[in-house]
């Protein structure tokens, strides 16, 4: 594939050539593997299953609680969902 070249020494305006690997049925753009909804819900599940709520010295109320769910959690999963969507089935399990 025509593309420029970052190497030192090299002028950036002359067009190289890349190998770029395909693999069938597969697409991996900006690092995101493309209509695979596996992946998107793998990834959603790690990311919900890791997330950790910080300590507080006091106890927390439920809508401070609702709040950061809201914001850090669902936001960031509505976000990946549109760029990638899910099945139905696994949008019931990650619920």
């Amino acid at each position: 594939m025509p593309s420029i070249t970052l190497q030192q020494g090299v002028d950036p305006w002359i067009i190289s050539h890349h190998d770029v690997p395909l693999k069938v049925g597969e697409l991996e753009f900006l690092r995101m593997k493309v209509d695979d909804p596996i992946w998107r819900y793998q990834g959603l599940r790690d990311f919900i299953d890791s997330f950790k709520f910080s300590k507080l010295t006091i106890q927390t109320p439920i809508t401070l609680l609702q709040k950061i769910v809201e914001q850090c959690i669902m936001s960031r999963c509505c976000a990946l969902i549109s760029i990638q969507p899910i099945k139905d089935s696994d949008a019931v399990l990650l619920d």
